[in-house]
C-alpha cells in the first residue's frame, strides 16, 4: 500500500507518521520512506498493556498498572526511560503476576541487558512511542482522530457493502465538509479542543521546556505528568 501511495505522490516526504503497533506496517513504511520519523499510538500502547493486565493479573489489577507508569515514560527523555522504568518498577511488591507484567513491558517496549552484557532490543523500541521531543510542537500522540473519522464516514455510508454510486455520494458529502473546515482554518478559526485538553497540553509543553533546567528532578516530573494523566 505504501509503495502505491508513493507512486501516486512521488514528491510526498512526510516528516512524521503515526501508526499502530504493527511491525509489518512499520517495516514496510520505513522501507518506502526511510527518512520519516515513525511514531506509534500512545492509546494503543496503553490498551495492549491493559489486555496483558487482564490476562496475567487476577488480583488487584489497578496495582499491577502502577509499575508501568506509561505517561511518565512517554514524556521523559528517551535516554532516561530505562532507569525511570526500573525505578518505578522497584516501588511495587514482588509478586509473580506483577513480575510477569514487568517482564512483558521490558521485552516489548524497553529492551534489556543480559547478564552476559548482551543487549536485547525491544520489539517496539523507545523511539517509536516516546514523545519527549515532539511534545513542544503539539503533534498528535494517538490515532483517535483518524478512528473517529472512520466511524463518522461509516455512519455516512450506512452499510458495509455500498453500491459505487452510494459510495461516491458519501465521498462528495465528505469533500464538502472538508472544504468547509479548510475555509474556516484559513480564516483563523481552527477546530477547538476541550478546555481540559488544552490545559493539559500546555502543562506538558511547559514540563518539556523545564526538563533540562537545574531545578528539574525525575520525581517532580513523574508526579506532574501522573497528575495530568489521572
Amino acid at each position: 500500500m505504501w509503495e502505491q501511495i508513493h507512486l501516486l505522490c512521488p514528491l510526498a516526504q512526510p516528516e512524521q507518521i503515526l501508526l499502530d503497533f504493527e511491525k509489518g506496517a512499520i517495516n514496510s513504511f520505513e522501507h518506502v520512506w526511510p527518512n520519516t520519523v515513525v511514531k506509534c499510538c500512545f492509546f494503543h500502547q496503553t490498551q495492549n498493556t491493559w489486555r496483558h493486565v487482564q490476562s496475567d493479573c487476577t488480583h488487584n489489577r489497578e496495582l499491577a498498572m502502577r509499575p508501568l507508569k506509561i505517561p511518565t515514560l512517554e514524556f521523559a527523555r528517551p535516554a532516561d526511560v530505562p532507569d525511570l522504568f526500573e525505578q518505578v518498577s522497584m516501588d511495587l511488591p514482588l509478586t509473580s503476576e506483577i513480575g510477569e507484567l514487568v517482564d512483558y513491558f521490558e521485552r516489548t517496549y524497553i529492551g534489556r541487558t543480559l547478564a552476559t552484557g548482551h543487549h536485547v532490543a525491544a520489539t517496539f523500541p523507545i523511539g517509536l512511542w516516546n514523545y519527549h521531543f515532539s511534545t513542544p510542537f503539539g503533534l498528535p500522540r494517538t490515532t483517535n482522530a483518524v478512528e473517529a473519522w472512520h466511524r463518522s464516514f461509516n455512519a455516512t455510508v450506512g452499510c458495509h457493502h455500498p453500491t459505487i454510486w452510494k459510495f461516491l455520494l458519501a465521498l462528495k458529502r465528505e469533500q464538502g465538509l472538508v472544504e468547509v473546515r479548510q475555509t474556516n482554518y484559513l480564516a483563523g478559526k481552527p477546530p477547538t479542543k476541550r478546555r481540559r485538553s488544552q490545559q493539559s497540553e500546555q502543562v506538558l509543553k511547559t514540563l518539556a521546556g523545564e526538563y533540562y533546567s537545574p531545578n528539574h528532578t525525575k520525581t517532580k516530573f513523574h508526579t506532574s505528568v501522573e497528575t495530568i494523566s489521572a
